[in-house]
């Protein structure tokens, strides 16, 4: 399963803002960081040559430089993570150079770090190659019994099964039971 790609975000003043939509005269549309939460901010800005342009002021929210960098510094980890194969205390180190050990010590502890940085590298999960195989490999029907117990009954005749032929052979063992 692939995963998704998130959006890059840009720092303004102690604010951040995602990037949404690319305009029609191609510059990027962004909104505050706390659009969709409880506070509900409605700043708007563009990017103009490399820099972000505030076209609505913020309200119901203040500017927390800590708080932005330390979004700043998680988000270069993890694409950073996701390039190189550094092990995780000199991708840890080298943020912290970067942003400075406050934001990067902000949110997280070692280990979760670590756990992010092992979770963006792992490409795929474990049973994807199962799951999105164009044939997939379903060996059975899985039933209730009399009792409502669950029972595994398999499907001798043709394995592996196609999407098609699967749903008929549902079909006509839930003729059966």
């Amino acid at each position: 399963m692939l995963r998704r790609k998130s959006n890059p975000i840009y720092y303004h003043e102690g604010y951040i803002f995602r990037h949404v939509k690319c305009l029609s005269d191609g510059s990027p549309l962004l909104y505050c960081d706390n659009r969709k939460t409880e506070v509900g901010c409605n700043a708007l800005a563009h990017l103009r040559n490399g820099s972000v342009v505030l076209k609505r002021a913020h309200n119901g929210h203040k500017a927390n430089d800590g708080i932005a960098k330390a979004k700043l510094a998680k988000t270069s980890l993890k694409e950073r993570a996701g390039v190189c194969s550094k092990p995780p205390r000199e991708l840890l180190f080298d943020a912290k150079l970067q942003f400075g050990t406050i934001p990067v010590d902000i949110g997280r502890t070692k280990e979760n770090y670590a756990r992010m940085i092992q979770r963006v590298r792992k490409s795929e999960c474990d049973d994807c190659a199962r799951v999105n195989a164009l044939i997939s490999e379903i060996t059975g029907l899985m039933s209730k019994d009399i009792d409502g117990v669950l029972d595994y009954a398999p499907i001798p005749p043709q394995l592996p099964l196609t999407g098609l032929e699967f749903l008929k052979a549902i079909r006509s063992a839930r003729k059966y039971t």
